[in-house]
Formats: structure tokens, C-alpha cells, sequence
């Protein structure tokens, strides 16, 4: 007796979502491989993370990030569920962003992202929703850092940027796609105006609240992620504090995240964001300083990312079936 066709379909999608998770898992090997080569090969001195009087700072500040590492998924939630229009928790989307989170340490930049699709799989959710919803997290994430980074460094960033030939390349290309992407749904308006009214649900105050809310997050996020370095600066390294230069160092972190996060090429941002620290803080912060506090908060935010993937897995282990299930 021939198969309907429908059930052939399923099983292909089976057969995908299969391969999907099979992917996903041999990345997360070899990103765990990169994190242990980089912290053995680069020329660190582990000895400034081992003094008697760094262990308490080192704790604290390794514990907070990882907080902030482990709640960081919770805008992607609330933008598949918006996008989807179906009920996804953040404890079910927390294991397979923590996952996918540590992809960023392989070379080429797009393994994070691509990983994130793996929910989709898990859940039987659409694809593309899934990679939409990713799209516009990472662009709501570069937002709110562009925000924080033109009120204290506008300058800065309005110079990086007119001198930064990927940045020209980069909007020359938005603007083409934009310009086709206009061009085909011209003529195609109908079948436009029938997707415009199946995800009206998109376009209500609903929705933009929780997009301002996503936004919220991310400015909250990435400013404490500022903090935790003035902390790392100012507590492990003895530094005098000072107000002025810490609300500095704090905005300047953020600028150096934003530019380290959309190089291209540049493992967690590794490389850059220092770069970018030394050029942009003021001649009053001593730079050999900088340079250390950067290379200690890299080694804490790695283990941090560490730590919070094994949390999410040790929370699959022992939650109930039911809480990992789509309503």
C-alpha cells in the first residue's frame, strides 16, 4: 500500500530535525575544544587569576556572569514566541542557547546562530520562524549596544565606522537586498498582503511591548557586563576607583563588544575588544591595566559560558518531561 504523501514529508522533516541535533552536538565537541585551546595556548599569565587576594573577586565576578550568561536567552524567548504565536519557555529554549552559545568560539562567526535552529527540531517549530526570531534578537542586541555606545563615544564610533571598509561594504549590500527585497514584494503584492494579514499579530502594542522589553533587557544586560569589568579593573587589580573613569570603562566595554561582536572573523571577539579598549579610554586609565583587566574578564567569561552550559544540561537531566514540553 503507497504512503500518503503527507507522511513521507514527516519523515523527511524527522529525518532533518535527526541530523539537525546530530550537527549540533559534534559542533558543541568541537567548540569545547576551542575554549580549552585557547585558554592553554594564548600567552596568559594565570598566575594575576591565582593570587590569594583574587580568588574572592574572581568568584564573585565569574558567578554574576554567569547569571548574565545563563538569562541571556530570555529575549530570544520572548521574540520565538512573538514571531511563532506559540507558548515556548525560556527553560525550554535555555539549553539549546547555552549550546549554541559556546559555537561563538569556533572561527567563522555564524555556528551560534545557526545552532539555534536546533529548537525548531526539539519542538517541531518552523525553520524559518526560528532563524527570524534569531535574526531580529542579534539585531535588537546590536541596538541596544549602539545605543549606549553613541552616548558616550559617538565620535568614536561615527569615525570607526566612515573608515571601516566592511562597514560601507556591509550597508551597500543592506541596501541592495532592501531594494530587491522591495522590488520582488512589489510584484508579488498579493501573496504579500495575505502574509501581512496572517502574522497581523505581529504588528500590535502587544508585540511592541515586548520588544521594548527585549530592548530593556539587552541595555540592562550589556551595562552590567560593564560593571562586572570596572569591577574586575578596579577589585583584582587594585587600581584607584575613581567615578568618572569607571562610568567610562563601563561604556567603553560596551562599545568594545559591539565592535568585537559584529567583526567578522574574530572568535568572540577575541583581539578586537581589547583593541578597542586601549583606543577609546582616556589617557588617564592606564592602558597596561586595561590590557590585563581585558585579558582576566575574557578568561572569566569563558568559564562563565562554561559553567552555564553545564547548568542547562544538569537542568535537562533532572527536570520533568513535561516542563521540556510545548504547550
Amino acid at each position: 500500500m503507497r504512503r500518503p504523501s503527507w507522511c513521507c514529508r514527516l519523515r523527511v522533516h524527522d529525518d532533518m530535525n535527526k541530523w539537525i541535533k546530530i550537527i549540533g552536538n559534534a559542533l558543541t565537541v568541537v567548540a569545547i575544544g576551542f575554549v580549552v585551546w585557547k585558554l592553554t595556548t594564548q600567552h596568559i599569565d594565570y598566575s594575576m587569576l591565582l593570587r590569594a587576594d583574587a580568588i574572592l573577586p574572581i568568584i564573585v565576578v565569574t558567578v554574576l556572569q554567569t547569571v548574565i550568561v545563563l538569562t541571556n536567552g530570555f529575549p530570544w524567548t520572548v521574540v520565538v514566541s512573538s514571531i511563532s504565536n506559540v507558548k515556548v519557555s525560556f527553560f525550554q529554549t535555555m539549553p539549546v542557547y547555552l549550546k549554541s552559545n559556546l559555537m561563538k568560539y569556533i572561527p567563522g562567526n555564524v555556528f551560534q546562530y545557526v545552532g539555534r535552529n536546533e529548537l525548531a527540531a526539539r519542538y517541531r517549530l518552523s525553520h524559518i520562524q526560528v532563524a527570524f526570531a534569531t535574526v531580529t534578537d542579534v539585531l535588537l542586541n546590536v541596538f541596544s549596544a549602539l545605543c549606549i555606545s553613541l552616548a558616550f563615544f559617538r565620535a568614536y564610533v561615527v569615525t570607526t565606522l566612515s573608515r571601516s571598509r566592511f562597514f560601507w561594504v556591509a550597508l551597500a549590500m543592506a541596501a541592495l537586498i532592501l531594494i530587491c527585497a522591495g522590488a520582488a514584494l512589489y510584484m508579488r503584492r498579493e501573496w504579500a498582503k495575505s502574509k501581512i494579514v496572517q502574522y497581523s499579530y505581529l504588528f500590535t502594542r502587544r508585540t511592541v511591548g515586548k520588544i521594548c522589553l527585549c530592548l530593556g533587557y539587552y541595555i540592562v544586560a550589556l551595562v552590567a557586563g560593564g560593571v562586572l569589568f570596572a569591577l574586575t579593573f578596579y577589585w583584582l587589580l587594585g587600581e584607584p576607583f575613581s567615578p568618572g573613569p569607571a562610568f567610562t570603562l563601563i561604556s567603553a566595554y560596551t562599545l568594545s563588544w559591539l565592535i568585537g561582536f559584529i567583526t567578522p572573523g574574530a572568535p568572540a571577539g577575541i583581539g578586537i575588544k581589547e583593541a578597542v579598549m586601549i583606543a577609546v579610554v582616556p589617557a588617564s586609565v592606564s592602558s597596561p591595566a586595561i590590557a590585563v583587566a581585558m585579558v582576566a574578564i575574557r578568561v572569566i567569561a569563558t568559564i562563565a559560558d562554561i559553567l552555564a552550559f553545564f547548568i542547562s544540561i544538569a537542568y535537562e537531566r533532572l527536570s520533568p518531561a513535561e516542563h521540556r514540553k510545548i504547550a
